[in-house]
């Protein structure tokens, strides 16, 4: 462990007793020494040694044997330059030469020892005899730790005043004394002046007047603390500004921690004071402006007609505006004390508890609509922008359940109207091929008819065409429901009274339906007429009921209901008055929402194959536009289906159900001029009409039967079908009529009849049997 060398004002006192002691011992006794003196000097850290004036070694004390690795013997009575390498001793004979001329000799050199270089001390002192220089003392002292150290100390003060002097704020060091030690580039450059006349510069010369006294006695009060301060004041800079500067002076400590002074760093706060007085300036205008915005605050918060809330953040009511109780009808003190959720619809509490966890943990703000019960039971829709201000949730509310109202009939607008419009377009396609249909059936069904009338030769065949004709038959009868599907069906409609109807229909229905469905009525009385066709409407009823029983496999109830409606407002589908609404509801499988969508389509059907025509619902919906009214679905998977037909109300009584038309009387020969564009249609009726022993004349268009007739050829009767190229058959008949008034007149048609072209004129629906036919040729000539 390397001792502790001492300083060199310890060395020097010890040097000078040594000096006392070696001139006495070598006066006494120049050939030895004092062995009191040599113990000292050998316990001197230092090299001690005495030289006679040949440069000979006459003392060493043992500290030389550790520089020069020999023995004192070795070393005492030896000349220096025998010790010492030649380099050595050149750098050395110099002082010496000056010491043997009597003078004290004090310098610095670099000893070798072990491979490394020392830093030395040297000091020859001359020993004078009789006023001659007989020899000189010479010591030596090692001191590289010493030198390394304030090397050491050297190096970090450059580094310390190159740090201070790129810091742009000025720092400054003193002593216990008060006076600046140390002062750094901006301290020099604020005082517009030198480096060393900074340290002794005083500042209270530019210590602002206003600021003078106050900042001088916080000084000497900080420096009296021995702790910490701070200083706040302005100061006149070099270019003649006033600076306000802040600055903190930490206390520092010597080694043996007593105080050692101040390390002071200067703030230019001017900005901030400039700001801060600015910002008083402004904060006097803000308080007034505040004021006024308070006044404000409070009048929108009185006088709004959002309502105001305020929550803690567990959503308990801390305040509300008295627009509330305009809202929602509760009075305040109903409000506070509590969350909302005694008022939120059930279906809406969870989404607005979530969006409250969300508001509480970090985000800004949200935005939601919820459900609020009113006063008097109903439900209000809000819209809410809330947002958190440390532990209160402020928030607005807006009513918007009118907006939201109009929204969802807007949106039930579109939908019926994009619904109305995709089903007219299959409308139109249906009807077109309901139309063709019917020119194809014309003549299977009149040709069939024709050979079952004439009878067959064996049963066989006559078994083959009854097949064949029930198989047209049922063609036709699917055409109906395409056509009726189409609003081109001819309908019946008059006053009816819906409930005798449906009482009436209960025995087929139970029949229908079979032992596994219970079937019930819930027909409201006293209810008024409403327009239908009665036997449509059965044959409606009776599909609905058909689709209700395979819907319900396992068994069920279907309810038939009648009950009135009155409809305020315009709605998707219908106009305000006042209906009757016809449901047929069951409890089978349902409907997924993309099957209720495609429920009305024709063809559309979830039966297996074959097991329906997925018409049913087309027909009912058809004929309850085409009678003024509308056709409502709802139905939910594994709960149930209901449908609703609304038909208009009239005034007035009920019509009896017409009686069926007695079989038509037979009339003498017609002769009828017969006009269809489709051959095989045209050649089909003609054949009818022969079998019926009419006289016909065949024409293909109605230019050519006008023609026929004006060439004179008697005519009682012109049959025509109703759609032909470049004039229907309503033209021909009127035009017919102009010059032969009395001329009677039967229209075919595959579409429906009844529509304004053909009004006030006798039609007959293709496709028909002879029979059918010669019912319409007995209307149409007044039988």
């Amino acid at each position: 462990m390397k001792t502790k060398q001492p300083s060199q004002a310890e060395l020097r006192a010890r040097i000078a007793t040594l000096e006392a002691k070696l001139a006495a011992a070598t006066t006494h006794r120049a050939d030895g020494e004092s062995h009191d003196f040599r113990d000292i000097a050998d316990a001197m850290p230092v090299m001690i040694s005495y030289l006679d004036a040949d440069c000979r070694f006459r003392f060493v004390n043992r500290a030389y044997e550790q520089w020069f690795g020999r023995s004192v013997a070795q070393i005492e009575g030896q000349h220096v330059g025998a010790i010492m390498d030649a380099e050595t001793y050149a750098a050395r004979q110099p002082f010496v030469a000056r010491a043997l001329a009597g003078e004290q000799v004090r310098y610095e050199v670099d000893f070798p020892l072990g491979g490394e270089c020392r830093k030395t001390i040297v000091e020859h002192v001359p020993h004078v005899r009789d006023g001659k220089v007989v020899g000189f003392y010479a010591f030596v002292q090692d001191v590289t730790d010493q030198w390394l150290t304030l090397e050491t100390l050297r190096e970090s003060e450059q580094r310390f005043r190159r740090i201070a002097d790129s810091i742009p704020a000025p720092i400054w060091v003193t002593g216990p004394d008060r006076l600046r030690a140390f002062a750094n580039k901006a301290y020099v450059d604020f005082l517009g002046t030198d480096p060393a006349a900074a340290l002794v510069f005083d500042w209270r010369l530019i210590l602002h007047p206003d600021d003078r006294e106050r900042v001088t006695a916080e000084s000497l009060a900080g420096e009296a603390s021995g702790e910490r301060f701070t200083l706040e004041g302005r100061y006149r800079r070099v270019d003649g500004s006033w600076r306000w500067l802040r600055s903190v002076s930490q206390p520092r400590f010597d080694a043996r921690g007593m105080p050692d002074g101040f390390v002071g760093v200067a703030e230019d706060i001017t900005t901030e004071k400039e700001a801060a007085e600015l910002a008083a300036k402004a904060a006097t205008v803000l308080q007034a402006r505040v004021h006024q915005r308070t006044s404000e605050r409070d009048r929108l918060w009185a006088l709004s007609r959002d309502g105001f809330m305020i929550c803690d953040l567990s959503g308990v009511w801390l305040s509300a505006s008295p627009a509330w109780t305009a809202l929602l009808g509760w009075p305040e003190d109903q409000l506070l004390g509590r969350t909302a959720e005694w008022m939120e619809h059930p279906d809406d509490i969870a989404r607005t508890r979530a969006v409250l966890r969300g508001l509480l943990h970090g985000t800004s703000g949200v935005t939601f609509t919820n459900r609020l019960r009113a006063a008097d039971g109903g439900y209000r829709w809000l819209a809410w922008n809330a947002v958190v201000d440390g532990d209160r949730v402020y928030a607005i509310a807006r009513d918007v359940t009118d907006e939201r109202n109009r929204t969802e009939t807007l949106d039930r607008t579109r939908e019926a109207l994009r619904q109305a419009q995709k089903l007219e377009a299959l409308g139109q396609l249906t009807g077109g091929v309901a139309h063709d249909f019917n020119n194809l059936l014309t003549p299977i069904l009149g040709g069939l008819d024709l050979i079952a009338r004439r009878g067959l030769p064996d049963p066989r065949s006559a078994r083959l065409v009854d097949a064949a004709l029930q198989s047209a038959d049922r063609a036709k009868t699917l055409v109906q429901r395409l056509l009726t599907f189409a609003r081109r069906q001819r309908l019946d409609p008059r006053p009816i009274a819906l409930g005798t109807l449906l009482r009436g229909m209960e025995d087929l229905l139970r029949s229908t339906l079979g032992p596994a469905i219970t079937l019930d009525f819930a027909l409201a009385p006293g209810l008024p007429v409403a327009i239908a066709d009665p036997n449509q409407l059965e044959m409606a009823v009776l599909n609905l009921a058909v689709n209700a029983r395979d819907a319900m496999p396992g068994g069920g109830t279907l309810t038939i209901s009648l009950d009135r409606e009155s409809i305020a407002r315009a709605d998707a589908d219908l106009p305000p008055g006042a209906y009757l609404k016809l449901g047929v509801a069951d409890t089978g499988t349902g409907m997924d929402a993309a099957t209720l969508r495609r429920a009305i389509e024709p063809f559309f059907s979830t039966k297996e194959q074959g097991a329906g025509t997925g018409l049913g619902l087309s027909m009912a919906h058809g004929l309850t536009a085409q009678l003024g009214g509308a056709l409502r679905i709802t139905s939910t998977p594994g709960a149930g289906t209901r449908i609703d037909i609304m038909l208009p109300i009239v005034e007035g009584r009920a019509e009896a159900v017409k009686a069926p038309a007695a079989p038509p009387r037979q009339h003498a020969p017609l002769r009828i001029i017969l006009v269809d564009d489709e051959p095989l249609a045209r050649t089909s009726t003609a054949a009818m009409l022969a079998e019926l022993g009419h006289h016909v004349v065949e024409c293909p268009s109605g230019a050519e039967a006008l023609a026929t007739l004006g060439r004179g050829i008697p005519a009682d009767m012109i049959v025509t079908d109703q759609l032909m190229p470049r004039m229907s058959g309503a033209e021909l008949v009127r035009t017919a009529r102009a010059d032969h008034p009395r001329l009677h007149a039967l229209v075919i048609s595959g579409y429906a009849a009844g529509t304004d072209p053909l009004a006030g004129l006798h039609c007959l629906a293709k496709p028909f049997t002879a029979g059918e036919l010669e019912a319409a040729l007995a209307a149409a000539i007044g039988a």
